[in-house]
């Protein structure tokens, strides 16, 4: 433990800070008048020594922990044996931990510190005597070389198990009891032997929520609660009624520390709403009850990695890209182990959806429209169709309505490309091929694997034709609208009917 930001005056801090080697070291300490100085003070090797006391008053006790030539310790002499001091507090035991046979103290004096385990790390089995605002049982030992804390009872604003082991030689947090503005977290032990930070207790008290009072930028304090703005360990909410939303102009991650703006989750409420201009990646939670607006026109824009889950319910409205009759190339891609759910609301892409292999897409009701805006990417062998579902695509389309614009065929590429055979799309869907938002429409194809069933499929592109290139079956209803064309390729047949 380096240093305590926030102690009470009772407080005993730097107890066991580390030294060169294994051992521990202490360089300074300031405590209060019937507080033991020095105590486990470290050697340059695996043992400890303490070379003197910086006070020498009949309560103090010097050379408590001196250490033997050895790596265990040894207590040779108390110099001054009076009712206050205390005897033998970390004499050496077996192994080279510590051990303390008999102690004698006062009320305000702070017992076995440091006794040894039965490994090379320290033990502490009871605190004989406290005061009710000293803190007991700061590095008592772990069956590893690192420290654990049992028990504590402390001030309403000590901060507590700064420094409890883990089971490797690391440190590990169990839990918090201190104040609500304290310093938490400081060493949070992983399982291996570095450091790592599992949990924020601040989202118990409110913080990661916007409250958007003094403008819209993300990185302005007085615009969330308790003045702080989020980390990657902040799960954030967007609420409604606020005078401010965020408009974000830099990359955004979800559990994703490369983004410049990140979080642990995001959940923007109905009628509240985030305003983006950069790429999304997500790889946690994401719920769009109100609106997520990308103006943005980057190739994959929104993607979605292993981990991520992003849901849009009834009342969630989704738009990638920048909206105009411009080129229009943003994407939403779908990697392994990704998740998109949109059990009801609206999500309108620019240009491609893509489901990659072990990626999965589920739609029970809403709207989503695909290629809305612009003109779309030219298909090629790395923009394969607007709608894409690659071979191992999970997921299904049960319900709402799927709209495609798309653009012209290229060889094997085309608008829809569907080539999963087990992906779903009967229940009640319907999938529409449509004008979008654009300076031209183009003619396009639709292809999809032997086992594929749509429910109900309508074209309505007025001048236009839309190709099919495969067998489809079709197992409600076939609706080509005025001024419309359905095409099959030579050798294709469409199969109407359950």
């Amino acid at each position: 433990m380096k240093n305590s930001l926030l102690t009470t005056p009772n407080n005993q801090v730097f107890y066991c800070s580390g030294g060169n080697e294994d051992g521990f070291s202490m360089a300074a300490f300031i405590s209060p008048l019937n507080s033991q100085n020095f105590y486990c003070s470290g050697g340059e090797g695996d043992g400890f020594g303490i070379e003197n006391s910086p006070f020498s008053n009949p309560n103090i006790q010097d050379f408590y922990c001196s250490g033997g030539k050895g790596d265990g310790f040894g207590f040779e002499i108390s110099p001054v044996c009076s009712p206050n001091i205390q005897d033998f507090y970390c004499s050496g035991g077996n192994a080279d931990g510590f051990s303390i046979s008999s102690v004698f103290s006062t009320i305000n004096l702070q017992d076995f510190y440091c006794s040894g385990g039965n490994g090379d790390g320290f033990f502490m089995l009871y605190s004989g005597v406290s005061a009710p605002n000293d803190a007991s049982f700061y590095c008592s030992g772990g069956e590893g070389d690192g420290h654990d804390l049992k028990t504590i009872a402390t001030s309403i604003n000590t901060q507590d198990f700064y420094c409890s082991g883990g089971n490797g030689d690391g440190y590990d947090y169990e839990l918090y009891n201190g104040s609500i503005f304290g310093t938490r977290l400081f060493c949070l032990g992983g399982d291996g032997d570095g450091f790592g930070q599992n949990i924020s207790p601040e989202l118990a008290f409110g913080v990661g929520i916007w409250t958007g009072l003094t403008s819209t930028d993300w990185n302005t304090s007085s615009n969330w609660t308790h003045a702080t703005i989020p980390n990657f360990y902040t799960n954030v909410t967007i609420p409604a009624t606020c005078p401010n939303y965020p408009l974000v102009t830099q990359t955004m991650g979800i559990n994703y520390k490369f983004s410049t703006i990140k979080c642990q989750r995001l959940d923007i409420s109905a009628g509240a709403s985030l305003s983006h201009t950069d790429r999304f990646n997500i790889y946690g939670e994401m719920r769009i009850e109100g609106n997520y607006i990308s103006t943005s026109n980057l190739e994959y824009v929104f993607r979605i990695y292993s981990g991520g889950l992003v849901t849009i319910p009834s009342s969630g409205t989704v738009t990638l890209g920048d909206q105009t009759s411009g080129t229009g190339i943003s994407d939403l891609i779908i990697y392994g182990g990704g998740i998109l759910n949109l059990f009801g609301g609206t999500l309108e892409i620019d240009d491609q959806l893509r489901v990659r292999s072990g990626g999965t897409f589920n739609m029970t009701d809403g709207e989503l429209f695909v290629h809305k805006y612009g003109e779309g990417s030219v298909f090629s062998s790395s923009f394969t169709g607007n709608l894409v579902l690659e071979s191992g695509a999970l997921g299904g389309v049960s319900g709402g309505t799927l709209k495609i614009c798309g653009k012209e065929s290229v060889g094997d590429y085309h608008a829809f490309n569907i080539l999963e055979p087990t992906f779903d799309f009967t229940g009640t869907s319907t999938i529409s091929f449509q004008h979008g938002v654009s300076a031209t429409h183009y003619n396009s194809g639709i292809y999809a694997v032997d086992g594929v069933t749509f429910q109900n499929l309508v074209i309505d592109k007025p001048g236009n034709t839309i190709f099919v290139t495969s067998n489809l079956e079709v197992e409600g209803s076939l609706n080509i609208k005025t001024n419309s064309t359905l095409e099959i390729k030579s050798g294709n047949q469409i199969t109407i009917g359950p």
